[in-house]
């Protein structure tokens, strides 16, 4: 009987072996597959949505559209008014996903005065870093096949060009190509869109300068995509300072702006997605008042979707930030209900560990203790 259990045992360990190295392969040809694609799809950004500022490359969103959309044939129609050259603007904004924000109005007022061409994104230029920095990371990923995946993957996060792969290789190229390229992008929203204590959007040309130009809640996305990794420790904490002054910060999560324009992606909304790259955000930071921040953030977003779920038994797809638990409002349509990327942030915000994520009595909790004051 003992040697059949050791026998069983050897199998089975066996087995983990096989698994683990099938597991192993299957990674780097999953991303071996995907990074063709991946790099078609970037080369296609930097090709047809760059613009350049004071010498720096940088992406904005900008389509070149002669007639309404036609999702939204009518209602282009009666906000153009006869004005042509706005259907590429109110197409440009619904690229991007805002549609529709004050952030994209001359006036933060009117669709008619919607100019998105004329706006450089903080938050599209955070997420082209994060993508370069990615296919950096995928490069040396499949280049080091003589490590195993965890480590290999941790090396390529926080591996630089000078520093690493300096033979001729497919993937030691394209890692060089892809570092600098997040290298120069970081040093480009850094001269372009950084303030002191956020980042903001830039507009092109006096002519169409905005009449005011934040608070948005897509000031600090670059928190997500690693731009304040090295900032000073007092640096990192005038940006929390910053997003705590701005208002953004409410009971019922981070408001996506502080104007009533009647668009969707203004007050009093908040959207999962951005939830969830602010706390993302806030916990890359290495200073304890950051992830307090993110810590509230992340118990107010679970109480106010909890409450919602439990008094309607829905998940919508964006809350009002000033009362926990309401849907949103605003915009073209009626607030829609599910919703994937509200039930992807619970789970993922669940599913952290450690601290009051991790578990649902948070949830269940009807007061918050948190040193972070409401904006009135």
């Amino acid at each position: 009987p003992d040697d059949d259990d050791d026998d069983d045992a050897d199998a089975d360990a066996d087995d983990g072996h096989r698994a683990a190295a099938a597991a192993e392969g299957a990674a780097r040809g999953f991303v071996r597959s995907a990074l063709p694609s991946l790099v078609v799809e970037y080369e296609w950004w930097m090709r047809e949505r760059v613009v350049v500022v004071d010498g720096h490359v940088l992406n904005r969103y900008v389509v070149d559209a002669t007639g309404p959309r036609p999702e939204a044939y009518r209602e282009d129609v009666a906000t153009a008014a006869g004005d042509g050259r706005i259907y590429g603007d109110l197409a440009a904004a619904a690229e991007s996903g805002w549609d529709f924000s004050s952030r994209w109005m001359r006036d933060n007022e009117t669709l008619r005065s919607t100019s998105t061409r004329d706006v450089v994104p903080v938050c599209l230029n955070a997420l082209m870093l994060k993508f370069e920095a990615n296919l950096a990371a995928m490069h040396y990923f499949l280049h080091s096949d003589d490590r195993g995946d965890a480590r290999a993957w941790n090396e390529a996060k926080s591996a630089s060009a000078e520093s690493a792969l300096t033979d001729d290789g497919e993937y030691a190229a394209g890692f060089r190509r892809f570092a600098r390229a997040s290298a120069e992008r970081r040093a480009a929203i850094a001269a372009a869109l950084w303030r002191g204590d956020c980042w903001r959007d830039h507009w092109l040309g006096e002519e169409t300068k905005k009449k005011c130009d934040g608070p948005y809640a897509s000031d600090f996305v670059p928190l997500w995509a690693g731009a304040a990794d090295d900032f000073d420790d007092e640096t990192q904490r005038r940006i929390v300072d910053s997003l705590v002054a701005s208002t953004l910060v409410r009971d019922g999560g981070v408001l996506t702006s502080v104007v009533d324009s009647g668009q969707q992606w203004d007050r009093p909304n908040a959207w999962p997605p951005l939830q969830h790259l602010l706390i993302r955000g806030l916990q890359r930071l290495r200073i304890s008042r950051a992830a307090d921040l993110a810590e509230t953030l992340a118990s107010r977003w679970l109480r106010s979707t909890y409450a919602g779920w439990k008094e309607t038994g829905h998940m919508f797809e964006k809350y009002d930030a000033l009362h926990p638990g309401r849907r949103g409002q605003g915009g073209e349509y009626l607030p829609q209900l599910g919703f994937g990327w509200t039930n992807g942030v619970v789970l993922d915000l669940l599913a952290s560990p450690g601290g009051p994520l991790g578990t649902l009595s948070v949830v269940e909790s009807s007061s918050s203790s948190s040193s972070f004051t409401d904006g009135g």
